[in-house]
Parts: structure tokens; C-alpha cells; sequence
């Protein structure tokens, strides 16, 4: 039976395509022969993070110097159980330039394209996120509305004369057309849409004023 042929980390492969790559400069050759001996970094798909792990203090000082002639920037930690210095970076713009001083531009436009892909999902699921809760406020403003409708309705059932004309032919529309915009409400009682939404807050108010004060309000 033929032995299966471990596939190359994603670390591995951003190695050797760095490897592979003619660089020039004494400071960016340093850079790659560093992440090569020390480095790794994860694939874009799972997140953004590249670190090195340096086992002397002076080597990491002297990295995070020449990093930042390219303004790359690093984080620095350390390591549970152990001595070393961990230098890292989580920021996907930056883990883009360092790929690219390290030569290894399949990998940058890989990554490059993680991040656009990740961003159009992120600004969709936004969009999805206020699209919920502008429904969900919208129903739960619906709700209150025909709550207080029906509160004023039973508080006024012996004294309809107090309500306005406008009270009832709106109370019914309300609550039988529940997904009706302001401006569906305004097309079918002929009037304004600014006139529906000056009613419906009437309504709030009065619903409320009565709670708070007992009796019956005047409605205007």
C-alpha cells in the first residue's frame, strides 16, 4: 500500500514560495530567514495571525528594529512553560505588507482576496443585522400601537363622542392591515403621511398620560 504524502502545512507553503523568491536587501533577507527558522502564520480562511518564536531577547530587539523600516509593526508576548519571545502580528494589512517584503506574492494575493471575500460577507451580514432589527422595531412598535388602541377603545367604550373622527376608521386600519406602511395607512384614509405619523404618536401618548393619570383625556 503506497504511504500518503503528508500535505505541507500553510506555513510550509508561505516558506517555500519565500525561499524560492529573489528578494534584494540585507534587512528583507533577514526577515525571511527569520520567519523561516522561527516563523508561522495562519491561513486567512481560519484568521489572521503570523508570530515569530524567538528564543533570544537580543535576535527579537533587532527583528522588531529592521520589521519596522517597513512599518511593520509587532506585538510581543510570551509563551506558557517557556523563556521565548513571542513577536506577532494580527493585523491582516499588515501580514500583507510583511508577505510582500518577504516575496511571496501568491500567498499576498491569497490572502488579499481572503480579506475582500471576508469583508463583502461582513458588510452583507451587517446589512442581514439592521434589516432584523429595524423589522423587529418595527414590530415591536406595531405591537405597542395596537395594544394602546386597545386600551383607549376599552377606556372610551361609553364615551365614543370624546374620540375624534379620525380615531376609529385609523384603530381599524391598524389593526387589520398590521404590515401597512405610514404611507400605505396615509394612500388609503386619503390623508398625509405625516398626518398618520402625528396620529399614531397621538395615540401613544394618550394611552399613556391615561395610565399615568386615570380618567379619560380629550383626544384632538
Amino acid at each position: 500500500m503506497a504511504r500518503q504524502t503528508k500535505k505541507a502545512s500553510f506555513s510550509e507553503q508561505v516558506k517555500s514560495e519565500s525561499l524560492d523568491a529573489v528578494i534584494k536587501g540585507n534587512d528583507r533577507n533577514y526577515i525571511r530567514a527569520s520567519f523561516v527558522e522561527s516563523g508561522t502564520i495562519s491561513d486567512p480562511s481560519k484568521g489572521y495571525h503570523l508570530e515569530f518564536n524567538i528564543k533570544e531577547k537580543k535576535s527579537a530587539t533587532k527583528l522588531v528594529k529592521i520589521l519596522s523600516k517597513y512599518d511593520i509593526s509587532c506585538k510581543t508576548s510570551h509563551r506558557a512553560r517557556s523563556n521565548n519571545i513571542v513577536l506577532y502580528i494580527s493585523d491582516v494589512k499588515t501580514i500583507e505588507n510583511f508577505l510582500k517584503v518577504i516575496g511571496a506574492q501568491d500567498t499576498l494575493f491569497y490572502f488579499m482576496k481572503k480579506r475582500i471575500e471576508g469583508e463583502i460577507g461582513a458588510n452583507e451580514n451587517r446589512k442581514i443585522n439592521i434589516e432584523i432589527a429595524n423589522m423587529e422595531k418595527t414590530a415591536s412598535i406595531r405591537e405597542s400601537q395596537i395594544k394602546n388602541i386597545d386600551y383607549i377603545v376599552n377606556k372610551y367604550k361609553n364615551n365614543k363622542d370624546r374620540l375624534p373622527d379620525w380615531f376609529m376608521p385609523l384603530a381599524k386600519l391598524r389593526k387589520s392591515k398590521q404590515n401597512y406602511s405610514l404611507s400605505q395607512m396615509a394612500d388609503k384614509l386619503s390623508v398625509s403621511k405625516s398626518t398618520i405619523d402625528y396620529r399614531l404618536n397621538k395615540i401613544d401618548t394618550v394611552a399613556s398620560d391615561i395610565r399615568k393619570n386615570g380618567g379619560k383625556i380629550k383626544i384632538n
